[in-house]
């Protein structure tokens, strides 16, 4: 399925709204833990670090580093999303990660971390703490990769 850039923006600013929207209302409802379900709860975390906080750190240097990764990556990946739609191809997947590495981006900007407050458990077992935006960036890459294994 191809993607025209007004899809494509569409696609884009609504990931980014959604996330902006749904990080507000975590910062103002779940101050406190609130179980949703059995396995769902509103848990917020600032995770400082990348995935399942990796390279975490309260030093000013390290998040002044991932935001210029980042900015790297998001250009990288805007290219090639060019590339891609003057080709005439789908750039869902490179629209899905970019949105959802801006918004992640925003927050460490605005917070020197990145909100999470989506978490499922089961029991005593639990699945690292995400948001919105991680949820872009999963099924983006998810869909980069099954695209490219049959070559569309």
């Amino acid at each position: 399925m191809k993607c025209s850039l007004a899809l494509a923006t569409f696609i884009g600013l609504s990931i980014l709204v959604l996330d902006r929207f749904s990080k507000l209302l975590a910062l103002v409802l779940c101050q406190e833990s609130h179980d949703l379900t059995s396995f769902l709860a509103c848990n917020l975390s600032f995770n400082r670090g990348v995935s399942w906080s990796l390279f975490a750190s309260e030093d000013a240097y390290v998040t002044i580093i991932l935001v210029c990764a980042i900015v790297g990556l998001i250009g990288l990946l805007g290219w090639h999303a060019y590339k891609r739609l003057q080709a005439n191809k789908s750039i869902t997947a490179e629209v899905m990660i970019i949105a959802g590495a801006l918004g992640n981006l925003v927050d460490r900007i605005l917070y020197g971390a990145v909100v999470d407050f989506i978490l499922i458990h089961y029991k005593t077992w639990c699945f690292p703490i995400f948001n919105v935006a991680d949820i872009a960036i999963t099924l983006g890459v998810a869909l980069f990769i099954i695209r490219e294994w049959h070559n569309t």
